[in-house]
């Protein structure tokens, strides 16, 4: 500003030349210039490097979001592993304790029988013993094998159309035969054609735990009522029922519920652990409705 004077006071005095103003007025612009194009390159770079720290931000905060879900993730997996194994302990000891009783059983059963002198029909009752003792273990053997492979299997069944009728009269037909030894009548209800769309070997051991179950808990020479609708399978037996405790765990596994088989008939806590694996393999809706001492039913919605 003063320069500016200066000049301008010397050129009205001609104390200096005009060309030389001119040249001093350029020289001026073009410093003007580089201070205006040094100013915007400034606030140019300040304004990326204000964008890369906004960024920078983001991606900190986005990777702080992502470590903290991925550590929610492993404690929850870490969570669900521990839990796995406890349960996996826990099983392995009831199993170890359902397997020793009919061991032992048998062999307690098998010393007598080697060292003692029965008459024959003592000798004929131990057998049986023995033979149900084997029995028993095999049975939870077996379960436990199919619950295994249930829980395991995650392949999409292949579903086949069937003929409930046809599928039902077959294993009613052996049912009748175990009921028989309760002296206990399964009265059967079936309307024909009814189709369903499902896997016909998981279908079968529904229905075959279902009915086993409620001949056990049956009283001798009592009825179990088996209907088929168009949307439906009914089972109802007339035996002790379900306690409302006793329905809050009954499809659990390993469960011990407070009815006992009528008939002295072992139980592995496993049949309607398998019913309920099996439903839901064939996306089926299973019911279970009891009051104690009215009973049970159970109800397979498709």
């Amino acid at each position: 500003m003063v320069s500016g004077i200066g000049i301008y006071l010397a050129a009205q005095n001609q104390w200096i030349e005009l060309g030389f103003i001119r040249d001093f007025i350029i020289m001026l612009g073009g410093i003007a210039e580089a201070v205006c194009f040094t100013m915007a390159i400034f606030t140019y770079q300040n304004s990326i490097i204000k964008k890369y720290q906004g960024l920078l931000r983001k991606q900190n905060s986005e990777l702080q979001t992502s470590v903290d879900l991925r550590t929610k993730e492993l404690e929850y997996k870490n969570r669900d592993l521990v839990l796995a194994m406890q349960e996996k302990d826990s099983l392995l000891n009831i199993v170890v304790h359902d397997l020793k009783s009919p061991l032992n059983q048998t062999k307690a059963l098998g010393k007598l029988l080697l060292h003692h002198t029965t008459d024959q029909n003592t000798m004929i009752e131990m057998l049986k013993r023995i033979e149900q003792a084997s029995d028993h273990g095999i049975r939870l053997i077996d379960e436990l094998s199919t619950i295994s492979n249930l829980e395991q299997n995650n392949d999409t069944l292949k579903l086949e159309k069937i003929d409930l009728s046809n599928l039902m009269v077959p294993l009613l037909n052996n049912m009748e035969l175990i009921a028989m030894q309760k002296s206990i009548k399964i009265d059967t209800e079936i309307k024909n054609n009814i189709h369903m769309q499902t896997y016909p070997n998981y279908l079968t051991r529904i229905i075959e735990n279902l009915l086993s179950n409620a001949i056990k808990f049956s009283p001798v020479g009592s009825n179990i009522s088996f209907l088929i609708n168009d949307s439906c399978i009914n089972i109802r037996d007339y035996g002790p029922g379900f306690s409302n405790e006793d329905l809050n765990k009954a499809f659990g596994k390993f469960q011990r519920l407070s009815a006992r088989p009528t008939a002295g008939e072992s139980s592995t806590g496993l049949g309607l652990y398998i019913v309920k694996l099996l439903a839901d393999k064939l996306n089926l809706k299973i019911q279970l409705r009891s009051e104690p001492g009215q009973g049970a039913t159970f109800t397979l919605w498709f």
